[in-house]
């Protein structure tokens, strides 16, 4: 029986560092597009904060569940991914308008 012998590469130190930086980075960029329902009826004026939680309840139906993060019980919304799926409402309403 032959065993294949495997080398372990080491890393560069600077290349750790550049890694650790670059995910500190996307975890920065994720933490500031993320927010709580009352933080995002705020922001929106038109928008309440009961309708934000019933589109969240009925999430699975509506497609808002790819917006959605849960940290436990906290349910945060990532208002990127929020104004794509808006958007998209907004167009499948015209879409319908126009049939």
């Amino acid at each position: 029986m032959k065993y294949e012998t495997t080398t372990t590469a080491t890393i560069h130190p600077q290349t750790k560092k550049n890694v650790r930086d670059e995910v500190a980075k996307k975890r920065t960029r994720l933490c500031e597009r993320l927010r709580t329902i009352r933080q995002l009826a705020d922001a929106t004026s038109a928008i309440s904060e009961a309708t934000i939680r019933w589109w969240i309840f009925h999430a699975e139906t509506n497609g808002l569940d790819k917006c959605i993060v849960r940290v436990g019980r906290r349910v945060y919304i990532d208002i990127e991914d929020f104004d794509v799926w808006l958007e998209g409402q907004r167009v499948a309403q015209a879409a319908k308008e126009t049939k």
